[in-house]
């Protein structure tokens, strides 16, 4: 807070100190309250006075309203860290995280590598505890970055999902996406398949931002390379099929003319004795 908020808390501590019924304090207690507060912009002091008022039945004491602007500084409680960092196990999925997150999986990671996902829990609570305390003693300001995994289409959900929740600012996604993703939300008009199978749909209009269609169209590529596949592979089937007939009858027809050579030696070509058929 600045000099010229002042009075704006001071009117504002008067007042929720009157709905519990306490008096307003004097000078050397008021110091220690500007002293403690000071530090925080005043729309987060006077959001968490109110939010006491609303929600707790004691009068409110420094320590309360520190840990309310705590709480609503943005990085998430340490289960949701936790959460938050064991997708990045799975190197096709992108997490958004804030830095104590990070740097807390960068600890807690070798412990869970080794089979120890109870210890990793562990190993990462503590350490993200400790970075958070930190950072909110120094306020420092949450800052979200994006850990960016192998898989396209989750890239882009996570990104923009991160933006709409003003994780990262719009200039930063459309960073980290490629021109084809970057621009629109979803919600447009369908894309040209013939343009999506061919791999030109990044030079039409409507190809921007459609995550669904391109996973559609993933899809029918996959059909059309398995049904290709499985049409040659049959048709390399039927294809050994007459070479072995072909070789059978050849090797038939080869025994037929040998037989009939033998007998015509032998002089029994018109005994009448069987003749293999072909």
């Amino acid at each position: 807070m600045t000099d010229d908020s002042a009075a704006l808390f001071e009117e504002a501590l008067a007042a929720a100190l009157a709905v519990y019924g306490q008096p307003y304090p004097g000078e050397t207690v008021l110091r220690l309250w500007w002293a403690t507060l000071a530090p925080y912009p005043w729309a987060q002091v006077r959001d968490a006075l109110q939010g006491h008022v609303a929600r707790c039945k004691f009068a409110p004491r420094p320590a309360d309203l520190v840990e309310r602007i705590e709480a609503g500084d943005g990085r998430p409680a340490p289960d949701e860290a936790w959460s938050l960092a064991l997708r990045a196990s799975d190197e096709a999925l992108t997490v958004v995280w804030t830095a104590e997150i990070a740097e807390s999986w960068g600890i807690a990671r070798s412990v869970l590598d080794a089979g120890d996902e109870v210890g990793a829990r562990k190993t990462f609570l503590a350490a993200y505890a400790r970075l958070t305390a930190t950072a909110r003693a120094n306020l420092v300001p949450v800052a979200w970055s994006a850990s960016l995994g192998t898989d396209p289409t989750l890239r882009a959900d996570a990104l923009r999902r991160a933006q709409v929740q003003g994780q990262l600012p719009a200039a930063r996604v459309r960073a980290l996406l490629p021109a084809s993703e970057a621009g629109t939300g979803r919600g447009g008009s369908a894309l040209p398949i013939a343009a999506l199978l061919t791999g030109t749909a990044a030079s039409t209009p409507d190809a921007r931002d459609c995550s669904q269609a391109t996973r559609f169209v993933a899809a029918v590529r996959e059909g059309l390379r398995r049904g290709v596949a499985a049409r040659a592979a049959a048709e390399r089937e039927r294809a050994s099929a007459r070479q072995g007939c072909e070789a059978r009858l050849r090797a038939r027809r080869a025994a037929v003319r040998t037989e009939l050579q033998r007998r015509g030696a032998n002089g029994d070509a018109g005994n009448g004795a069987d003749v293999p058929d072909v």
